[in-house]
Formats: structure tokens, sequence, C-alpha cells
């Protein structure tokens, strides 16, 4: 284990065991053997404290009765025996003193020298009936007095000599004799407390890095290789069925699940990676295709301008036609008076005939200028269709980072279905243009022909100007479809301009969106790139 701040390493360090683990686990183990032994020598003290007095006490007891009786028997004889006998007793272990006081209060014997001090008697009198049923003795466990200058501790026993009427027996049993031996008992228990304690804290040293320090420290030297050199492959050796044990099992699997773990997220992240790149690479070959048919909208926007211009020129030659037809008519009605006049009318007319299908043979090329325009925009529509379903497919296969595209390919989608729509009405338009157009050039060569007819019987007969005004006629009314036609291929016109003018608006609307979605598939495939180079760092 590591101090705060300090970097986790394989290595141990010795100086480390100061503030380590094994330090406070030994700290615990001394305080705890520490409070053992106190408990111990305080309840070992106060035991042999209270044994001691009791003995002491029945010493004493025993003592004073025995005494008290040989000065019942000896009442009233010689003192120097009773003396000879307390002398006797103070002889035991452990006496500190024996008295005897007649009823009357006086000493008769003592073991004091030189003589007995005042006051002790009054320390714990006895009077005559004052024990209680069943007691033989006074005691008074605590007796503190001076005598000469000596400190006395002792536990005076007072028994009575014939129930109280001849006097009193006091044997004082020594208390420091008590302090002496409990002092020597707790040094002693001290001494073996602190042998305990050495032997076994060298025994906690021992046991701790045997079976705690050492497996945690192979699990640090672990998880230190693991975050310096981030290899997954490190083996978490387990030799033991305990809680460290169970941990480093615990550990094992959780550093074989981040292995199982880590080739998962590598396998997803490749695949990411791929449908990244094919994204980016579709959104920008997308993107092309949108302004290449932008591209292609905007010259089919001025190929129908030229187209309406070009109509409306042919609109008005019609017209002019129409006119000239009509006074042509007129002047083939005032008679042969005006044949020659008449002869340069049908002139006239012949060259604005062939004029007239000059331009209507011009405004059929147009038409299936147009008509092949309308069919590349078809083909784009079409091709925009199927890009769309493809790049909805992969937005549903990107989840939910692709639902944004799967919006954007629908409204591609909706957009290339409504060009190929309008693309069908121009096809259909352009369709009954030519037919027109067609329909035209096969009246402009009948008339052209008649026309010849006409100039050929004019000049060899005037007889045949009645035939000519039925066929000046007929050219009239060819003019009018002619004129009627070409109006109808510039309504046609205009519908067409104003559809493409619709698409192009569209257009510039789906160019931003396809612009969004690829700049959004190249932050996904950065993403992905970012996460495949995290992922490589661990090593399985």
């Amino acid at each position: 284990m590591s101090a705060p701040g300090r970097r986790l390493t394989g290595r141990w360090d010795p100086l480390s065991l100061r503030f380590g683990l094994a330090a406070k686990l030994m700290l615990i183990s001394a305080g705890v053997t520490l409070l053992v032994c106190a408990t111990l020598m305080l309840q070992a003290s106060t035991r042999m404290t209270a044994t001691m007095r009791g003995a002491f006490t029945a010493n004493g007891e025993a003592l004073a009765l025995s005494l008290a009786s040989a000065a019942e028997q000896s009442a009233g004889g010689n003192i120097a025996l009773l003396q000879s006998a307390i002398d006797s007793g103070q002889t035991l272990a452990h006496v500190r003193y024996i008295y005897i006081q007649e009823s009357d209060g006086t000493i008769v014997a003592h073991t004091f020298v030189p003589t007995f001090p005042t006051g002790i008697e009054q320390h714990n009198p006895l009077e005559m009936g004052e024990l209680s049923a069943g007691a033989r003795v006074k005691v008074n466990p605590g007796l503190e007095f001076t005598a000469y200058g000596d400190p006395i501790r002792a536990i005076d026993v007072a028994a009575p000599i014939s129930g109280g009427a001849l006097g009193t027996v006091h044997v004082g049993m020594d208390l420091d004799a008590i302090s002496t031996e409990v002092t020597s008992l707790r040094r002693a228990l001290m001494l073996w407390a602190g042998l305990v304690l050495l032997v076994g804290v060298l025994l906690s040293y021992v046991a701790y890095n045997l079976m705690l320090l050492r497996p945690l420290r192979h699990l640090a030297h672990v998880t230190g290789r693991i975050v310096e050199s981030n290899d997954l492959a490190q083996v978490v050796t387990v030799n033991s069925r305990d809680e460290l044990g169970q941990l480093a099992r615990s550990f094992a699997m959780m550093v074989e699940k981040l292995r199982q773990f880590q080739s998962s997220l590598r396998g997803s992240v490749g695949v990411l990676t791929e449908s990244a790149s094919r994204l980016d690479a579709d959104t920008s070959e997308q993107s092309a295709m949108i302004h290449r048919q932008a591209a292609a909208l905007q010259q089919t926007r001025v190929t129908i301008d030229e187209i309406n211009q070009t109509s409306m020129m042919a609109s008005g030659r019609a017209n002019s036609i129409l006119e000239v037809a009509v006074r042509a008519d007129e002047v083939v009605r005032t008679g042969e008076d005006a044949l020659q006049k008449t002869m340069g009318g049908l002139n006239d007319i012949q060259g604005v005939v062939q004029q007239m299908a000059e331009m209507v043979t011009q405004l059929g090329k147009r038409t299936a200028q147009i008509h092949g325009i309308a069919e590349t925009v078809r083909e784009l529509g079409a091709q925009s269709n199927m890009l769309a379903i493809n790049a909805a497919i992969e937005a549903a296969r990107a989840g939910e980072s692709g639902r944004s595209f799967g919006v954007v390919a629908r409204e591609i989608r909706a957009l290339a279905d409504q060009s190929m729509r309008e693309t069908h009405r121009v096809t259909a338009i352009l369709a009954e243009v030519s037919d027109t157009v067609a329909q035209a050039v096969k009246s402009s060569e009948n008339g052209s022909v008649r026309l010849q007819v006409g100039l050929s019987q004019v000049a060899v007969s005037g007889d045949k100007l009645r035939e000519l005004s039925s066929i000046l006629t007929e050219s009239t009314s060819g003019v009018r479809q002619i004129a009627a036609a070409v109006s109808q291929q510039s309504t046609g016109v205009n519908e067409i301009f104003t559809a493409l003018k619709s698409l192009d608006a569209m257009m510039v609307e789906t160019t931003p969106r396809v612009a969004s979605t690829q700049k959004a598939a190249s932050a996904l495939k950065d993403l992905s790139v970012k996460v495949s180079e995290l992922v490589s760092h661990y090593n399985a």
C-alpha cells in the first residue's frame, strides 16, 4: 500500500512501513495487548488485595480470639504472661501491633515500644453487647494513625474477652504488607506484559507480512502494472480462501471482465469505424451528385428559357405568316388582274413557309433536346431515390447516431420522387409538343408542295387561280394550327420552367442538409478514430 499522493508502483519500499498497514495493524495489536494486560493486571491486583485482606482479617480474627481466650483464662492472673503471649503473637507474619484493653479502658499489655500511644484505643472501640448475632469480632478495615513518627496502616480486629466484660483484644494486621505484595505482583505482571507484548508484536509482524501484506502487495503490483503499462494480461495469483483470497479472486474476475470488455469494445469500434467511413464516403458521393443535379437543373433552366424565347419568336412568325396568308387569299379573290401581284405574294408566302418550316424543324430539334434533358433529369431522380434508400438503410444500421441522417435521406427521397413526377409531366408535354411540331412540319411541307404546284399552274394558266385560292385557304388553316401548336408549346415550356424553378429551390434547400449530414458523418468518423485509439492503449 502506498501513502496518499504517491504513485502506485510494483516496488515495495520498506520505509513505507512506518506509515503502512503493517505498522497500523501492529499498533492496534500492541494497543489491544496492552489493554488486555492492563485489565488483567488490574483484576489480579484487585483480587489479590481482596484475597490478602480477607486472609489478613481471618488471621487477625484467629489471633485475637486465641489471645482473648488466653486472657480470659488468666483473668486476674499474671500480666507478664499476657505480655509474653502478645509478644509471641506479634512475631507472626504481617502482625503490626497487639494490645489488650480492660473494660474500663486501661491498657494492660501491648507491643508498642516504648509506651502505648495515646488515642489509638478510640479508633475501633468495642462496647459490651455491640456485636451482632453470630459475629465474634469487630473489624476496622482501614485504620491509619502515627506512632512516634511512624505511620501505621492496619486492619484492626477487636475480639471481646468474656463477651466484653473483661475487656478487648486488638490485633492490627499490616496493610503495608498487602501494598508491598500487590506492588510486587504488579511489577511481575508488567514484566510479563512487556514480554507478551514483544512476542505478540513480533508474531503479528510475521503473520501480517505473510498472510496479509504479501497478497495485498501482489494486488498492488498487478494494479500498478495495469495503470502504468495499460496491460490487462496481468495474472492475479490466489493462494488462500479467506477474505483476502476472495478479494484476489474478485479482482481477477474484474480484470478478466475488463479484458472481455476491451476485446468486445475493440470489435465494436472496428465496426463503427468501418460504418463511419462508409457513411462518410456515401455522403461525399451524394453531395457531389446533388451538386451535379443542381448544375444540370441550372443548365436545364437556361435551355428551357432559350426554348421559351424561340417559341415566342415562332409564335410571332406564325402570326405573321397567318396575316400574309389572309392577304394572299384576298389578293386571289380580286381576280386575274391581280395575278402578277398574287404571284409575288405567293413567292413571298413560299419564302415565309420555308422559313417557317426551318423554324419548326429547329423547334423540333429543341424539343428533342428538351426531351433528352428531361430524361436525364428523370434518371438523376431515380439515382437520387436509390441513394436515399441506401442512405436510409445505412442510417438504420447506425442506430441513434444515424437518426438525423435518416431524416435527410427521407427528404432527399421525397425530392427525388417529386423530381421524377415532374419529369414525367415534362416528358408528356414534350411528347405532345413533338407531335404538334411533326404535324406542323408535315403541314408546312404539304403547303410548300402545293405552293409549288400552284405557282406552276398560275404560270401556265390563270385558270388555276381557284385551285390556288383553295390551297391558300388550306395553308392558312395549317398556319393557324402551327400558331396554336406553338402557343401550346409556349404554355408547356412555361410549366416546365416553373417546375424546374421549384425543383431548383428544393435542391437549394437539400444542399445545406446534405452538407450538415456530411459534417455529422465526418464527426462520427473522427469519434470512432478517437475511441479506437483509446481502446488500442490497453493490451489484452
